[in-house]
């Protein structure tokens, strides 16, 4: 990332690897860059609610996915099988995304 800056997979997949091992504010700190570099792109919207719901922000990951999906992200093939959102299944927003 120091020399490719722009490389958003690269970036949430660090996000993604730091906010497993624990690193939540490191995680949360790459996902908003992701955000800040690539506003409109579902393919990070939806790598950032996967971080997000890592960290325990189970309200922000879903406003993510949502927003996801908005873009043209289909995000309904991964959210039962990704372990991710495991703490996000019993919620309502989550199983309208997962319909």
């Amino acid at each position: 990332l120091d020399e490719q800056a722009d490389d958003q997979d690269a970036r949430v997949h660090l996000a993604l690897l730091l906010a497993r091992l624990g690193s939540f504010d490191e995680a949360r700190a790459q996902a908003d860059m992701a955000r800040r570099r690539a506003p409109k792109d579902g393919f990070t919207l939806f790598n950032i609610g996967c971080v997000l719901s890592l960290t325990g922000d189970e309200q922000a990951a879903l406003a993510a996915l949502e927003e996801a999906q908005a873009r043209g992200y289909y995000v309904r093939s991964e959210l039962w099988s990704n372990t991710d959102f495991d703490t996000l299944r019993e919620l309502p927003r989550f199983r309208e995304l997962a319909g």
